[in-house]
């Protein structure tokens, strides 16, 4: 509920990403999760796709989808999410990336086993996004 602080701590991260962008430090995906999650998709798009134009890392992928999620863009998101985890890697935030995809597409049971993963790996792995995992895997 302290939205000034939190504005207060939304532009220390845009501040902190443009110096370390000066200093020749690729920051796009991470930037692109953070702008998705915090109201500016436009922004979180373009620096998901950017990142991925340069180097298409599984971490950029989940940038990259979470992003077209983010935009309402669910069947273009779900391959980059797919991707993302393509080398079995077990990353709560990941795998509740592409849970929310699955969900947006209709895909319960998809959604059902990914979130499920996710928090069985962290319960605690977003202060943002775990209960929001929890919310949903009870309605399923």
């Amino acid at each position: 509920g302290d939205e000034e602080g939190a504005r207060r701590q939304y532009d220390l991260v845009r501040a902190s990403a443009a110096l370390l962008k000066a200093d020749g430090v690729d920051v796009d995906a991470e930037l692109a999760v953070f702008s998705a999650d915090h109201g500016d998709v436009p922004a979180a798009l373009a620096a998901a796709q950017s990142a991925y134009g340069r180097h298409p890392s599984i971490s950029v992928a989940d940038a990259l989808a979470w992003s077209l999620h983010m935009s309402g863009r669910d069947a273009e998101a779900l391959p980059y999410a797919d991707q993302a985890l393509r080398l079995g890697t077990r990353n709560a935030l990941t795998l509740y990336h592409r849970g929310v995809i699955r969900l947006a597409l209709g895909d319960k049971a998809g959604a059902k086993a990914d979130l499920s993963t996710a928090m069985s790996i962290n319960p605690h792995f977003s202060v943002r996004h775990a209960p929001e995992a929890s919310r949903i895997l009870a309605s399923l």
